[in-house]
């Protein structure tokens, strides 16, 4: 079985994948309604931020964990706070994860989340370019040098053994979650996959699992399945035009900036 497959299998038993894209959609949801033309919005560039944001905020509180962390003590206090604010069509019932199922797990600023042996950190895109991603700072760049056990070595073991000195934390089972809203269409991408450390200018992946275009999942047992949502829809400042859905490209060819 692939690294792909395992990782899929094991998000989707566990109802992390139903998770991460009520995250997503949620916030990018949001973004789209507070952010609007009329006053002033009228690039992606602060849509692209609020939604990177409110992602973060929107993954605490799916998996309870964080600002959203119950005390033990008291663990049904504020517990009216998780639902506060939330878009009804979205409900976060349906995908709500038990607390300590997924934990809080940053590195060095960036922010992640940690499942059993699997962490993983957010990535921002240019919509329809996710294989173009350039890992900039430190810490994407480090994860992307890991190995993938599905492709031969990209480095040398004495090269991954100083990485890893480096950093001083075990980057092995690091993936990224990228995101990206075009607020012209209002169509978002969401994905989940192994970084590729790109100095070739090949794909900024060894694999790439599209979370937005997967059938649904069940989640853990005994929940009821949660569809896949359309885009999230704003109030539009002009007439609605035909609109055709963008793959993500394939093939290298203008740079995007990774933002996360």
């Amino acid at each position: 079985m692939s690294e792909m497959q395992r990782v899929v299998d094991e998000f989707s038993a566990n109802g992390l994948l139903a998770a991460i894209r009520w995250a997503h959609l949620s916030a990018a949801r949001t973004s789209l309604a507070n952010h609007l033309p009329r006053e002033g919005y009228t690039t992606n560039r602060t849509r692209g931020t609020s939604l990177y944001e409110l992602t973060v905020e929107r993954m605490d509180r799916v998996a309870q964990c964080g600002a959203f962390q119950p005390d033990p003590s008291t663990p049904e206090d504020g517990r009216d706070l998780l639902h506060d604010g939330i878009d009804p069509d979205l409900p976060l019932g349906d995908v709500l994860l038990p607390p300590g199922h997924v934990i809080r797990d940053d590195i060095r600023g960036s922010e992640g989340w940690r499942f059993g042996e699997w962490r993983w950190l957010r990535a921002s895109f240019k919509f329809g370019e996710v294989s173009k991603i350039r890992w900039r700072g430190l810490t994407k760049q480090q994860v992307a040098a890991q190995d993938c056990v599905d492709y031969p070595a990209l480095f040398p073991i004495d090269e991954n053994e100083k990485l890893h000195a480096l950093f001083g934390v075990d980057l092995s089972q690091t993936l990224v979650v990228a995101q990206a809203l075009d607020s012209t269409t209002q169509d978002s991408q969401l994905y989940i996959g192994r970084p590729r450390l790109n100095t070739d200018s090949d794909s900024s992946w060894y694999w790439l699992y599209d979370l937005l275009g997967a059938p649904p999942d069940a989640g853990r047992s005994g929940i009821d399945r949660t569809p896949t949502s359309p885009v999230p829809e704003a109030p539009r400042e002009v007439a609605d035009a035909p609109v055709r859905l963008r793959p993500a490209p394939t093939t290298p060819g203008k740079r995007s900036t990774d933002q996360g």
